[in-house]
């Protein structure tokens, strides 16, 4: 899989739609499974994506977002530190 470029730009905005309370569960497994992927591919994308994910969790107090984000990140760094 090779990873466009211009991706790393859109990481926010990314994000920022994963949080979204709106998506149904097909959605949230398909960008979860993106991020992973994307992120094996290339470290500069996942340490964007993680520092993004880890940057949302201040001052949260949507509990279900909160969640959501810590299971990402867990997936994420297993993936990448394992």
């Amino acid at each position: 899989m090779k990873l466009r470029g211009d991706l790393e730009f859109y990481i926010p905005q990314m994000v920022s739609h994963f949080l979204r309370a709106d998506l149904s569960q097909k959605d949230l497994d398909e960008m979860k499974q993106f991020f992973l992927k994307a992120s094996q591919v290339n470290i500069f994308f996942a340490h964007r994506v993680w520092f993004n994910l880890k940057a949302s969790l201040i001052n949260k107090d949507n509990h279900l977002q909160v969640k959501r984000v810590l299971n990402l990140l867990s997936e994420l760094e297993a993936k990448l530190f394992s």
